[in-house]
């Protein structure tokens, strides 16, 4: 351990720095230089006590809570805790109680504290409560800088979350539920386990297999459900015209949730916002998921749905295919070039378990000498069997 300019103090590589009192570290001015910096194999601990840092910087370091005082936590991380270098730094507890960091500043509504992990390879992994600060409502988080940050804990905080650059990922048992989240250009949600109320922005992503709150997908902004494929679930959702899903297949036939993405919402899916004139873009990928295909088959696969929706025709077998712009570049490699990607993917309304939903369906076409024996006729009655035979199925019809 050592003391450098600024009586900053610095914990290399076995070295530990002990609390052994209460105490406040770094200057009052919540811009002022790091107080204590924790180099890749220097530890920082609790020690029963609590303390209050306004900055901490991690570069590898790890901070160890082994009790902190009754109704007090073991600290308040109230200024920037900046993660920098590729190896993980970590803060986590391993024994005693009162295992929790209040955010913010004592006294100050809505105080906020940024997690600045500064390296593209670089991740904070956090694995206690982060709760409210003293003598505030609510204190908030703000994840910046292009590495990930990952929260396994259940937090408690109710302030705002801001995701402004690089991964904030919730591990599965983990939750930020009690807080609303935004996710700026730049910056991608993670859900494993569950989060509060979700707007993603242009540039911004939400990904994952957990559960939100109420969700809201701007122009701009892109959804990703599964962990390659499956299920992201949200108590409501309104999704705007020009925003993207990006679907993902793994088998011609199976499960949805499973076997491709399912985006699953337990209230009301607004789509008022979705037009003709300003879709949806909906990613097809997953080049794999199609091998076996025939042209003699029809496949029909649920990608959303809801207890209730708005914005279309909820009629079963509506064709609500305007509503989308459908990329497949995803799938170039089909195994057969008679399938016309760009004209023969549908989206068609149904109904399963008492929800709608949205299936995507894909409708080969008959070689083009095929369509001159079938005639039109033909051709649309094909077009009616395969929608029948599909709707509201969560496998491939035949």
């Amino acid at each position: 351990m050592g003391n450098s300019a600024g009586n900053t103090i610095v914990v290399n590589n076995g070295g530990t720095f002990a609390m052994a009192g209460t105490d406040t570290w770094g200057s009052a001015g919540i811009s002022s230089s790091p107080a204590v910096t924790l180099n890749s194999g220097g530890t920082m601990t609790s020690d029963g006590q609590f303390n209050t840092l306004r900055n901490l910087t991690l570069n590898g370091g790890s901070v160890n809570l082994n009790g902190g005082l009754a109704s007090a936590g073991a600290f308040v991380l109230g200024g920037t805790v900046t993660a920098g270098g590729a190896t993980t730094s970590t803060i986590s507890a391993s024994s005693g109680a009162n295992n929790f960091i209040r955010l913010g500043r004592e006294g100050v509504l809505g105080g906020v504290t940024e997690f600045n992990v500064t390296d593209t390879a670089g991740q904070l992994s956090v694995g206690v409560e982060l709760a409210n600060n003293f003598g505030a409502s609510t204190a908030g988080l703000t994840k910046s800088g292009s590495g990930k940050m990952a929260l396994s804990a259940v937090n408690t905080y109710t302030g705002a979350t801001t995701v402004n650059a690089g991964l904030l990922k919730v591990l599965s048992g983990g939750s930020i539920s009690s807080s609303s989240t935004t996710v700026n250009s730049g910056g991608t949600l993670d859900v494993g386990g569950t989060a509060g109320s979700v707007q993603v922005n242009s540039g911004g992503l939400l990904k994952g297999s957990g559960s939100v709150g109420a969700f809201t997908l701007a122009s701009g902004g892109t959804l990703t459900p599964g962990n390659s494929p499956g299920t992201l679930t949200a108590a409501s959702a309104i999704v705007l015209g020009g925003s993207t899903y990006n679907w993902e297949i793994s088998a011609l036939t199976g499960t949805a949730g499973t076997t491709w993405d399912l985006f699953s919402v337990g209230g009301l899916l607004d789509m008022s916002g979705v037009t003709s004139a300003n879709k949806w873009n909906l990613v097809v990928t997953g080049d794999s998921g199609f091998a076996g295909w025939t042209d003699t088959s029809s496949y029909s696969y649920v990608f959303a749905q809801a207890a209730s929706v708005s914005g279309f025709d909820s009629t079963v077998g509506t064709d609500v295919t305007s509503l989308f712009n459908i990329t497949t570049s995803g799938i170039a490699s089909k195994p057969n070039a008679s399938f016309n990607a760009n004209g023969d993917f549908k989206v068609v309304v149904g109904s399963a378990n008492g929800v709608t939903t949205l299936n995507l369906m894909a409708v080969p076409e008959p070689s083009s000498g095929g369509l001159l024996l079938l005639g039109l006729g033909v051709v649309a009655w094909l077009r009616r069997r395969y929608q029948r035979a599909a709707l509201g199925r969560g496998e491939s019809a035949l």
